[in-house]
Parts: C-alpha cells; structure tokens; sequence
C-alpha cells in the first residue's frame, strides 16, 4: 500500500467480510483460521476482496506439523481443524491464490530455562516446550 492510502480494520466473520470484490491489497490472519466452522469458506472470502496481485499470508502455531501444540486442542476446550501445512497450501490454491508457498518461522528470542519454566495445561512439558520452540510457527503465502 501506498503511503497516502488509507488502512481498515474490520470485524466481521471471515467467510462473510463488508467488503468490497477486488479492493483489498494485504490480509493477514494470525492464530485463528483453525477455530473456523468452514476454514476453506473464509479463504475463498478472502480471494474474493482481494485485489490482483493482493498478499495473503495465514500465521499459525497450532498446525499438524507441530505435535508440541496438539495439547492445546483439549487445552482450549473449543472446536478447531489440525490443519498441516498441504491442507493449508491446497485450500489457497483451490481458492485461487496463486504463488502459494510456506515458511516455518522459529521465535529468536531467548529459550526460557527449565529453571523458569512453569508446566501448564498448554505446556505439559519442558520437553514439550523445547519442541515447539524448535518447529516454530508456520506461514502459509498466496498471491491473488
């Protein structure tokens, strides 16, 4: 986006968004597109708005790949999809997304010591802990 555009915020469902075909130019979706009662809708619903040549990118930590964070499943006591990452990548390019590719992203901050560590029903285990930190976050990245 240009310096002089403007930026908008919205709350809305995902799959059902006030917005215009073909005007957005960047989507960002952090940590939630596996609670979606239809994840596959809401990506179709954002190809929808999004303009030509506009840049989705879809940020998870609680993805197939990352066993460390299947806890949290029964942690959050809420239905949610374990999406992996070709789940991800295939219901992009079924939507239209073009360009489709995936990163995982580790965090660079300090690992907390064992020393520091507290167990908790999102974290079980130190060890738990360690592998997450380990696999990271995954990005999945389309352009429309």
């Amino acid at each position: 986006r240009a310096a002089d555009e403007p930026s908008a915020f919205h709350v809305a469902p995902a799959d059902d968004l006030p917005i215009a075909d073909r005007t957005v130019t960047r989507i960002l979706n952090i940590e939630s597109i596996y609670y979606y009662p239809d994840p596959a809708a809401a990506v179709r619903e954002w190809a929808r708005v999004s303009a030509p040549d506009g840049r989705l990118a879809v940020l998870v930590d609680l993805y197939a790949e990352n066993p460390a964070t299947h806890c949290w499943i029964d942690a959050l006591d809420v239905a949610v999809h374990l999406l992996s990452a070709d789940d991800l990548t295939t219901m992009l390019a079924r939507a239209g997304w073009r360009d489709v590719w995936t990163e995982q992203i580790v965090d660079p901050r300090p690992i907390t010591p064992e020393s520091k560590f507290t167990v908790s029903k999102y974290w079980p285990s130190y060890t738990a802990y360690l592998e997450y930190r380990r696999t990271g976050a995954l990005v999945v990245h389309g352009t429309r």
